[in-house]
């Protein structure tokens, strides 16, 4: 399990060259991780369980 803080970069995405961050709301633990780095998601896939 792995914690951040509130405004940790949780994930960055990246489509046709754009990148979008998404930051931690709030302080907590990630309970686990559902993808890699370079793999291809799509709509409502399941990225990160958090606690």
């Amino acid at each position: 399990m792995r914690k951040y803080k509130k405004g940790d970069y949780l994930v960055i995405t990246e489509a046709m060259k754009m990148e979008t961050t998404i930051q931690a709301p709030s302080a907590g633990v990630i309970k686990d991780i559902h993808v890699q780095n370079g793999e291809a998601i799509t709509v409502n896939d399941l990225l990160l369980e958090l606690e």
